[in-house]
């Protein structure tokens, strides 16, 4: 599947890839305001560049690494718009994934998008705040 979606993204015009990218902002930012920065920032960035960070992105899996972590570490998460599973599935499935890193903090934001810096700005700020101390 990372293959399939390497290959489509890589053979895309700069039509469709407009369009894709539109949706993907749409997607990750709630922010009306800064909606239209990142959609700058995605159209900008070199498509080839971004197309294979996103396949290695999606092929790596770190996990097994996770219990080599020593220090405190807090994860801060979104339920995706659309995505058709309950807080509490959400919240167990971060919980699975984060299960090998000893003592993690998960927090879920609510009313955000993968962006939370920008959705969620004082709530982001008040979390790092919070971890720092």
């Amino acid at each position: 599947m990372a293959d399939a979606i390497l290959a489509q993204s890589l053979s895309q015009d700069s039509d469709t890839r407009r369009a894709t990218t539109e949706v993907q902002a749409r997607q990750m930012i709630t922010s009306n305001t800064l909606r239209p920065v990142g959609l700058h920032d995605l159209l900008t960035s070199d498509p080839e560049v971004s197309a294979r960070a996103l396949h290695e992105l999606m092929v790596t899996d770190l996990r097994p690494e996770l219990s080599k972590i020593a220090v405190p570490t807090k994860v801060l998460y979104v339920k995706p718009a659309g995505v058709p599973l309950s807080d509490a599935q959400i919240d167990g499935f971060y919980g699975s994934e984060y299960a090998l890193l000893k003592g993690v903090e998960l927090v879920r934001i609510p009313d955000s998008a993968h962006l939370i810096m920008w959705d969620q700005p004082q709530r982001f700020q008040r979390e790092i705040q919070d971890f720092l101390r």
